[in-house]
């Protein structure tokens, strides 16, 4: 299991896990990124910038929708996320022009077992 302390930066303190991604079909030395756990979203989000500097490959784009119900067209890239110990080796990002931290979404977290533990201020990943 994988264990990764909430940041207290925010309050209430935020669930977070530590990913490596590279561009998808490349052999690049992984980006270690921190990302925010959202079970609402939909999808993974990571910064536009950290997708160019690892010359990741955009692959089209989607309409998004905020929490607020307003509407964006965003850029997709592939990439492969490694998550402890568990290997997703085709993920399809957006790429987020406005913010600097990533979000893993349901895309990713569906196809796990990730645990809340509040009193802990923990976020567990099981193998």
């Amino acid at each position: 299991m994988y264990t990764y302390e909430y940041d207290a930066a925010y309050f209430p303190a935020l669930p977070i896990v530590e990913v490596e991604v590279t561009p998808f079909g490349q052999d690049h030395e992984p980006s270690q990124l921190v990302a925010m756990i959202d079970s609402g979203s939909d999808g993974t989000l990571i910064p536009l910038p950290v997708l160019r500097q690892m010359k990741a490959r955009k692959t089209g784009q989607i309409t998004m929708r905020s929490i607020t119900g307003a509407r964006s067209i965003v850029d997709v890239y592939e990439v492969t996320m490694r998550l402890g110990s568990h290997l997703f080796p085709k993920v399809r990002v957006a790429a987020d022009r406005h913010n600097s931290t990533s979000i893993l979404g349901r895309d990713v977290l569906n196809q796990i077992i990730v645990t809340l533990n509040g009193l802990a201020s923990t976020t567990e990943i099981h193998e």
